[in-house]
């Protein structure tokens, strides 16, 4: 995977690099930061602001290359990206790669749409906090001094937390006009990085539409916005034509469908005594119609369980056309297993009522199979 231009462009966006640079000294020169700042700057700080980082800045804007975004869908870096997501076998794989794509933009993302991300975990919150309230509210007499001194707490978090978003739009309503309107050279290379991500984001959402990704899905996925929706016209004159473009947008896979590569995931159904085994030797919390390349996870501490991803693997014996265990013959036939109903080994708790059965033979053999697996 070739990733050389990737880098380059992404360097400018991602925190420290040249974008953050400006939005920095924005940001200290208009008072916009999350809090308002009464104490001045020291000299040395206020010359760094001044001085010193604009300096650097207008340096890094001239050294970057823009024209790695021109020539549309044939432009240096879209050819990289579009090599790049072919090289990636299953889905799971192409999106991962897509999400390193758009994570870079995340700072950007915060100050242009903090009505979306940034609203989403506050209303999470808030709703979080009206909870614990009704929790407290329910309090008995002995813990209502303790419930005053909460409530009293959550109601200042609620307040605190809905002005620093009223803060947050209104940066963004001034980062915003600047963008528009730059006066200065650090504006400017502000509007320009912008200006150019725009760029960046309808071509790779073209890109996306012409191998069936959906990059606006992706966008949410990550919490970060490259562009917060898809106008048709954004992205029409980069695939060639309307009509074609409106036929990639309705191939797109449905919001809720289930994301399976079948060529790589294939359902397993395991038999009932054999699921019984797998979970209670805690190598699996449950496996009927469950896709594959998961991690397992111990049903009693859920945590998880390190070495056992490859059991299921086994167990799906991927050389099967199929890919599916149906049976018990085909169990029997693969392991070796004899399968004995009354072949139980009982564990109760101290008042002795059943807890669950373990059928020994089982577990005795998918340990042995784990353990096999650990030292591949």
């Amino acid at each position: 995977m070739r990733t050389e231009i990737e880098k380059q462009f992404l360097k400018a966006y991602k925190f420290g690099g040249v974008l953050h640079q400006c939005i920095d000294v924005i940001r200290q020169r208009n008072d916009l930061g999350f809090s308002t700042n009464r104490k001045p700057l020291s000299d040395t700080w206020q010359n760094y602001y001044d001085e010193e980082l604009p300096k650097q800045i207008k340096a890094d804007t001239e050294a970057f290359n823009n024209t790695v975004v021109l020539g549309g869908l044939d432009s240096s870096l879209i050819n990289e990206i579009s090599e790049n997501i072919s090289e990636c076998t299953t889905i799971q794989d192409k999106e991962r790669y897509i999400h390193s794509l758009i994570v870079p933009f995340h700072e950007l993302s915060e100050l242009l749409y903090p009505h979306l991300a940034p609203k989403s975990r506050l209303d999470k919150y808030l709703e979080e906090l009206k909870n614990d309230k009704k929790l407290w509210e329910q309090a008995d007499e002995d813990y209502k001094e303790e419930a005053h001194k909460q409530l009293d707490a959550i109601e200042w978090f609620e307040k605190n937390e809905v002005e620093k978003q009223s803060r947050l739009e209104m940066i963004s309503d001034r980062f915003r006009q600047i963008m528009r309107e730059p006066t200065d050279d650090v504006e400017k290379s502000f509007s320009d990085f912008c200006r150019i991500s725009f760029t960046f984001a309808n071509l790779l959402d073209a890109l996306c539409l012409t191998k069936r990704i959906d990059l606006i899905e992706l966008q949410k996925e990550c919490g970060t916005y490259l562009k917060t929706h898809r106008t048709i016209t954004d992205v029409d004159f980069y695939i060639g034509s309307l009509e074609l473009t409106q036929k990639y947008i309705d191939e797109l896979p449905k919001v809720n469908a289930n994301k399976v590569d079948t060529s790589e995931c294939h359902k397993i159904t395991l038999h009932y005594e054999l699921l019984q085994a797998l979970q209670t030797g805690g190598f699996i919390e449950n496996a009927i119609a469950k896709y594959l390349k998961w991690t397992a996870t111990n049903s009693t501490t859920h945590g998880q369980i390190p070495n056992k991803k490859s059991l299921l693997d086994l167990l799906c014996l991927l050389e099967y056309p199929d890919s599916v265990i149906r049976d018990k013959k085909l169990l029997k036939e693969t392991f070796s297993v004899e399968f004995k109903a009354n072949n139980y080994t009982y564990i109760t708790d101290k008042d002795g009522k059943l807890i669950r059965p373990i059928i020994s033979e089982y577990h005795s053999k998918l340990s042995e199979i784990v353990e096999t697996s650990k030292q591949k």
